[in-house]
């Protein structure tokens, strides 16, 4: 079978395509899927670079996402569900809805809405009643997010969206989800309600050597606000899995969930992949797909 393998961690160069790699047997609590098309997820370029506290054994392929069809099943194996859905979604809610708290109602900022998870937020966000608002870096980005369900979208390329927010929102968001906290932090708490929550779901390209971010720490003190950060692989995120799966497929049932394919790329071209997935260098609109067969 074909495989991005890495053998040392680093830059995008050492992903290397290999053709050839031996077909893994299911063990008895396992399923064998064939793949056809795997999502890329920023995640994925942490995993890459070595930079997460818990680091995989190498060699070792990386992903999370993937559509396929099963071809093998273990002696254990009753039951197999399957949904391209993954780590975008399971973000969204842990961060909206568990971490979040957001309730029916509430206001809702996501600060980057046209890029896999900002989608999701948007979609979960219209399931669950709350009111939102988003930025995206072009035309197209703007109109997609107005369709998932962003009530007002800006420009976040443009100076002074800032301002135009606050002045439609004058008394701040109850939840702030963040794609680049290592940019929007200071803005973000200046843009809370009382005892409003920043989720962050991104913080820049280089987990390894982050750069120094300023804020006024007063500002959570003033109206009891906080920064929470999302991990999907922390303990207490296990611990829900079973929760974030029956919320999103139960989404998908009554079509408010799906999944909006972005830029597609070859899996020979997996490096281009994960820099685009962080640089956005094209502007962001939906998910970014390996098409591997």
């Amino acid at each position: 079978m074909r495989a991005v393998i890495i053998s040392e961690y680093g830059d995008t160069d050492v992903m290397v395509v290999k053709d050839n790699v031996p077909k893994p047997e299911p063990t008895e609590n396992q399923v064998l899927i064939k793949i056809y098309a795997a999502g890329v997820n920023p995640v994925d370029t942490y995993i890459r670079e070595g930079t997460m506290p818990r680091k995989r054994p190498l060699p070792c392929t990386i992903g999370f996402d993937a559509a396929g069809v099963v071809e093998k099943v273990g002696l254990k194996v009753t039951k197999v569900k399957g949904a391209c859905l993954g780590v975008p979604y399971f973000t969204a809610y842990r961060a909206l809805i568990k971490r979040g708290n957001a309730k029916p109602g509430d206001k809702v900022f996501i600060h980057g809405a046209s890029g896999g998870v900002g989608i999701a937020c948007l979609q979960l966000g219209r399931l669950y009643g709350l009111s939102m608002v988003g930025t995206a870096g072009t035309i197209q980005g703007l109109e997609l997010i107005e369709e998932q369900g962003a009530e007002k979208a800006f420009n976040h390329r443009e100076t002074g969206y800032i301002q135009k927010i606050k002045a439609i929102v004058p008394d701040g968001f109850d939840v702030i989800i963040e794609n680049s906290a290592h940019i929007n932090l200071q803005t973000d708490l200046e843009l809370l309600n009382w005892g409003g929550r920043i989720m962050v779901v991104g913080a820049g390209q280089s987990h390894a050597k982050p750069p120094p971010i300023a804020i006024e720490p007063t500002l959570t003190m003033y109206k009891e606000t906080s920064i929470l950060g999302i991990n999907l692989f922390s303990p207490e995120s296990l611990s829900t899995f079973h929760e974030m799966v029956a919320a999103v497929v139960n989404g998908a049932a009554k079509g408010a969930v799906s999944p909006i394919i972005g830029k597609e790329y070859p899996l020979e071209k997996v490096a281009e992949a994960h820099r685009e997935v962080i640089d956005h260098t094209r502007g962001s609109r939906g998910k970014i797909v390996l098409n591997i067969q």
